[in-house]
């Protein structure tokens, strides 16, 4: 089964701040089941302090395609969560459409994202 990975816990592992979420990143790296959605690289990949090791190495993930109708499900998306009233990073919003059009679960260590586990479908590791 493969996972979408959030930028949060790819610093973690970056960085060596080993936890259950990196653990799983590990174990989900050695069976190439990894897919990052394309605002997840775009946040990893600008990180100025970023070496070029680690960069090459999280550049060849896979990602997971954008595919036709995205920006409008991904505003969609963001709106179920503002019309009850609650945060919704832009962001956030993308990375969940690109979980739940792919039918992926995403590993993040983010609390944020579990508004979007009620009101839009969006899977947890």
């Amino acid at each position: 089964m493969i996972i979408a990975v959030d930028t949060c816990v790819l610093v973690d592992f970056q960085i060596g701040n080993f936890n259950k979420k990196t653990e799983i990143l590990e174990q989900k790296l050695s069976v190439n089941a990894v897919f990052l959605p394309p605002v997840v690289l775009t946040e990893f990949l600008s990180n100025p302090r970023l070496d070029h090791k680690t960069y090459r190495f999280f550049q060849d993930l896979p990602t997971l395609e954008i595919e036709d109708g995205y920006w409008q499900r991904a505003g969609i998306t963001r709106r179920k969560l503002l019309q009850n009233g609650l945060k919704s990073k832009l962001g956030d919003s993308l990375i969940v459409q690109s979980c739940i059009d792919h039918e992926v679960a995403l590993l993040t260590r983010d609390e944020d994202f579990n508004n979007y586990v009620k009101y839009c479908a969006l899977r947890l590791v």
